[in-house]
């Protein structure tokens, strides 16, 4: 059975000029421009979700592509970072790119993490080594989201399994004292460069806190920009993909 939060449909339309590599469309790079970009929502979202970024970056002329992935966000984590990969894959493929920029809010976040981190251990079926030139994260759930108690088969049938794993995944960092994935990947890693990574927070967050951003001991040359900061103000959970604010200041850093 489907989650129950899939009876609220999707916010946000995709402007005119976003690539759909689903479809097995091409698209004409602009080396000069920048890497293409990759948008991934969070659970129980939707591509959609990123017109605002859409529009910033197609007026830059960045190739861009929002998928909406892993039946918005709610299958198994592990089945979202192998559909996610695939989609990057197909990106490189599509535009004949060497690398991709990508952005990911909340889940999306926590996926590029896990992208990064097979890429720099090279297993089966990673992006090639240097695959990601930049990562923007939005609150990404790199340290899971916390479930207050809420029991499991309830938030699966609510929300998905793959909410569920995220808060396995806070469980069991906060139980162990552990590191997320990409930082032990980082460290595996010694010397092997690494994409530029950037982690926007904001005390407004009331399902990711500021503290989850990857700190630069778990990750050399990381950068936590606060929101209020860059914005003069916070802005919660589930408004940050839609915010102009929020739009404008990822295709700076990605530029």
């Amino acid at each position: 059975m489907k989650p129950l939060a899939l009876r609220y449909p999707p916010q946000g339309t995709l402007p005119a000029g976003v690539l759909d590599v689903s479809a097995g469309e091409g698209a004409e790079w602009n080396e000069a421009a920048g890497p293409p970009v990759v948008c991934l929502h969070g659970t129980v979202a939707s591509g959609g979700n990123w017109a605002n970024l859409a529009m910033e970056l197609l007026a830059r002329g960045r190739v861009v592509v929002a998928p909406t992935y892993g039946e918005r966000g709610t299958r198994p984590v592990r089945d979202n970072l192998a559909e996610v990969t695939g989609i990057v894959r197909r990106t490189l493929e599509a535009t004949g790119a060497g690398q991709v920029d990508v952005v990911g809010h909340s889940q999306g976040g926590l996926l590029a993490g896990l992208m990064v981190a097979a890429m720099l251990r090279e297993g089966p079926g990673a992006l090639p080594p240097g695959a990601i030139r930049r990562v923007a994260c939005i609150s990404g759930g790199h340290r899971g989201v916390r479930g207050h108690g809420l029991p499991k088969k309830l938030v699966s049938a609510t929300f998905g399994p793959a909410l569920s794993d995220q808060m396995e995944l806070a469980r069991t960092l906060r139980r162990t004292g552990g590191e997320p994935e990409i930082a032990r990947a980082v460290r595996d890693a010694g010397s092997a460069p690494l994409p530029d990574w950037f982690d926007l927070v904001t005390y407004a967050d009331r399902i990711i806190p500021a503290g989850s951003a990857l700190t630069p001991d778990e990750y050399p040359g990381a950068r936590t920009v606060r929101l209020e900061d860059v914005l003069g103000h916070g802005v919660p959970h589930q408004l940050q993909p839609h915010d102009r604010g929020i739009a404008e200041f990822v295709a700076e850093l990605l530029a």
